[in-house]
């Protein structure tokens, strides 16, 4: 399924995914040392400006790509459509510990088709660590086949 999506400039789903994931995490690193804006959402968790301009990010690269994919995103919510594919979004895995200094965070994405994920995304900015895996092709670390321990 991931293969038959086309993209509008022909590069393969899953290499822009990386790119795109690459991109947010870049903007959480510049941006690590500096003074963000910090609120609370609804939920008590926190959020930073941050958050959103990554978020924003990820939402309108995505888009120009896959204008007919609906997105779900942690910040910005729903756009396009709640059934069939649609984006997964945290553009910022671990806020508490990007507001308190600690540079143990990731940018999460996942592309999925209902309940069923096609892809997954996961970059570590501050290690330059790209974890993906795609529906029946099994998981990666930097391109490199990663597998559960035998123990």
């Amino acid at each position: 399924m991931v293969t038959l999506l086309e993209s509008t400039s022909g590069r393969p789903i899953l290499d822009i995914a990386l790119t795109v994931a690459r991109e947010a995490g870049a903007i959480a690193r510049d941006r690590f040392h500096s003074a963000k804006e910090v609120s609370l959402k609804s939920d008590a968790s926190l959020v930073t400006d941050v958050d959103v301009q990554s978020e924003r990010h990820v939402r309108d690269a995505l888009a120009g790509e896959f204008p007919e994919i609906g997105f779900l995103g942690e910040e910005l919510g729903l756009s396009g459509s709640s059934d069939g594919i649609r984006w997964i979004v945290d553009p910022l895995d671990g806020t508490r510990n990007y507001v308190s200094g600690l540079p143990h965070f990731a940018v999460s994405l996942a592309l999925a088709d209902g309940p069923d994920v096609l892809l997954g995304v996961t970059y570590d900015p501050m290690r330059d660590e790209m974890f993906h895996a795609v529906k029946s092709q099994g998981a990666y670390l930097n391109d490199e086949t990663i597998s559960i321990s035998r123990r």
